[in-house]
Order: C-alpha cells, then structure tokens, then sequence
C-alpha cells in the first residue's frame, strides 16, 4: 500500500498516534527498566584509605587542598561520632577530623535508633587538619554509572523525537508537493489555454481538486466559445446593414456623407477590436524576433506620414504568435499617436528579459489606476468621442496578449512627460526557430 495515496486525514492522524505511541513506549520502557543507578555508599575505611594516599583507594573520591575551615554546605550537618572514628582509623586527633553528613544526631551518638559506625548513604565531606592553615577535604565525585545513564535516557528520547518528525516531514512533503505543483500549475496557465496537468501520485484530495479544476477550465473555455459565436454572429448581422448604409451613404450630400461614413468606420472598429479581445491568443507559437517586427511596424507608421522612431541595443526573440505580439505592439504605438501625435520605440534585452517601451508627448495617462485603464472600454479620454479617445480596448488587448505570454505592463509618465507604456517580458531561450511573418 502506497502510503502517499492515503487521504490526508488518515495520514496526520498516522503520523500523530505514531508519534504518541513512540513516545509512550520510550517512557514504559524506562519506567520498566528500573531506577537509575547510583552509587554504592561509602564506608569510613575507604574514606581513610583515601586521605592517607592508599593507592588502592577507590577513585570516586575527591580531594582538595582548602585555606580555610570547611564548614557544613546544604543539608550537611555536623557528625562528631563519625569523626571520632574517622579519626581513631587515621591515627589523629579528634579535633583535627571533621565529617559532614545527612541526618541529625541523636545524643549519645545515634541516628534513628542506631549507633553510628558509618557514613550514611548521599552526599558527604570530610577534613582532616593538615597544618593551622591548611584541610584536606575528601567528598564523593561524580556519579559515572549516572551520568552514562542520563545520557543514554536523554540520547534514546532525542532520537525517537528525532525519527518522530523526520517520517513527519517526509509525510508532509508527500502531502504538500502535488499541492503546490497543481498551485504552480494554476499560477502558470495562461486564460483560454486548457489546463494540462498529470494526476500527481499522492492523497486523492489532491486528485479531486485536478479533475474539478479541469472542468471548471473546461466549462470556461465552452463559456468563451458560446460568447464568441454569439460575438461572430452579431457581427456577421451587423456587417451586412452596415455595408448597405455605405452604398446609401453616396447619396448624402458631402458634409453628411463624411460624417456618416466616420460613424461607420467606428463601428466596424469597435466591432473589429471586441472580436480580437474576445478571441485572445490565436495561432501557434513560434520564436518571434520582436526587434524585426517593432522596425517593421515603425516603418509602415512612418510610410503613413506618422512620426515613429525605432530603437533597439540588441537582438530580442520571444516565444509567441507573431501576429498576436504585432497587434499589442501596434495598439500601443496607436495609443501613443493618438493622444501624443507621435511614438518612440525602445527594445531592450538583459537578464533573461526583454523590455519594450514606448513613449509619446502627449498630456500621459489620467489619474486612474492602472488596473481600470487596462479594462475593457476604459478610455483615458473622457469625451467619449470616437475620434480622439478610441474603442476603449486597445490596451485591454496589450493587456490580455502580455498576460498570455507571462509578462508584465506598467503605465506610466516618459521623461518628456508624456505617457510611458513599458512591458516586461520573458526573452526566449533558444535562438529564433521561425522567421516573423511580413506583417
């Protein structure tokens, strides 16, 4: 069984019994293991041995050379009748011998009872004078046995702790790694584009929101085709009087003629540029050489009588449809004649990305975010008049063509305070593939 396939909720629930259980385990098995171990106590003969350098005495003592005469530290108190005996094994005076240990003698010399013939069990300390100013002072050292327990109590929790949040992780990246490749597949996907993306091998919530995702893409894209068709259709049904109010049109006299004519030319404008952003993204992708098709559209605009100069410091190649990219570059340099009288063309490439600006004189963008200038008949002239504010759509399909290749658009204000239209987008990796067709 693929543990990976199981559902979400049955693998945390896993990892956390599997956590609480180890856990659990680790602490019986301690428990049933018995106390810690510890150290014999010490006898007042092995005490002896040692302050009189025995070389055979035992080495969990410890001795020190002290200045000062020691006196009781914590729970340690007083023991007179150890000291006593201390004494009479080292051969020395009583008074020279002193013996810290727990416990409160009784009088008579005894402790609960019992007469005092030994060091009790824990912590202890004993002097003995060595000179007026100087005590040899002998206490228990560290507990070695105790000491390699702890460790290997605290080693042993650290490493089920340990293996606990590494299978943890490992769970969680098998939880989270086709999540965030079907995000980064949403983020990627291009509108109008189907959604190609393989059924990842992990828990079935993550398959179930594929297959949703997928249809809602495809009742999207059946959504757009419906409102397409019923676009092509309007326009089909527009076009035909449209063209007979044309042939009627010569029998006006001069002045109604032209203006009728103007309002035609509108219409067939209007219609024209709500077909293009209807359809967005047409034809198949190729290696455009943007450089060729920016001089291409200056000299066709120049051609016209329209002032459009051309600059380019390098080669620039995008990967798209070339007819696509030709009508975003010419409704921004379009843009620019219009409000600017005139456009000047900047091609860059560096970094893995091409910038494209173009800048005119006019009076630049109004004070709108740039989010409502890029929407479908936002006009940044607010007369409503055809002939010097446009469809409404020109930027809307620059907006939509960048979109669909995966850069960016900034609008903003030129150096000669004009508008300034800049777009970012990705350079193509490998070298032109296919020649950009004559526009």
């Amino acid at each position: 069984m693929n543990f990976a396939r199981v559902p979400i909720t049955v693998q945390i629930l896993a990892l956390m019994a599997f956590g609480i259980l180890t856990t659990a385990a680790a602490l019986l098995a301690i428990t049933f293991a018995g106390p810690p171990p510890r150290q014999a106590p010490a006898h007042l003969t092995e005490v002896a041995r040692a302050l009189a350098g025995n070389p055979g005495a035992s080495k969990r003592f410890v001795l020190e050379q002290v200045q000062a005469k020691p006196k009781p530290v914590g729970e340690l108190v007083v023991r007179p009748s150890l000291a006593d005996i201390l004494a009479e094994q080292l051969g020395e005076n009583p008074q020279n011998v002193l013996v810290f240990a727990h416990g409160r003698p009784r009088p008579g010399g005894a402790v609960h009872g019992e007469v005092e013939r030994d060091l009790p069990p824990g912590e202890f300390l004993v002097a003995r004078r060595v000179s007026d100013r100087s005590w040899q002072t002998l206490r228990m050292g560290q507990d070695a046995e105790f000491s390699r327990w702890k460790w290997l109590t605290t080693l042993t929790i650290g490493g089920i702790a340990l293996g606990a949040m590494l299978l943890a992780w490992i769970a969680s990246r098998g939880i989270t790694g086709p999540i965030r490749q079907l995000a980064e597949v949403a983020r990627s996907s291009r509108s109008g584009a189907p959604l190609v993306f393989r059924i990842p091998s992990g828990p079935p919530e993550v398959a179930e929101a594929v297959f949703a995702l997928q249809e809602f893409t495809r009742r999207n894209e059946e959504m757009t085709q419906q409102r397409l068709a019923m676009m092509l259709a309007m326009a089909h049904d527009i076009g035909t009087p449209l063209t007979r109010l044309a042939f009627r049109n010569e029998q006006l006299p001069d002045a109604s003629r032209e203006a009728a004519l103007r309002d035609i030319l509108m219409i067939r404008q209007l219609l024209s540029d709500s077909l293009l952003l209807a359809r967005g993204w047409q034809g198949v992708d190729a290696t455009v050489d943007l450089v060729a098709l920016c001089r291409s559209i200056a000299s066709r605009e120049q051609g016209a009588g329209r002032k459009v100069a051309m600059h380019a410091e390098s080669d620039a190649h995008i990967r798209g449809h070339a007819l696509s990219l030709e009508r975003m570059i010419q409704n921004i340099v379009d843009n620019a004649i219009r409000y600017g009288a005139e456009a000047e063309i900047w091609l860059e490439s560096a970094g893995g990305t091409i910038t494209l600006s173009v800048a005119d004189r006019g009076p630049g963008f109004p004070d709108l975010p740039q989010a409502d200038l890029l929407k479908p008949f936002v006009r940044g002239e607010a007369s409503r008049n055809a002939e010097t504010g446009g469809s409404g759509l020109g930027l809307a399909i620059v907006a939509q063509v960048v979109a669909q290749i995966g850069g960016t658009i900034v609008l903003g204000r030129g150096r000669n305070g004009g508008g300034l239209v800049t777009v970012t987008l990705p350079q193509a990796i490998f070298p032109a593939d296919t020649k950009t067709p004559d526009p």
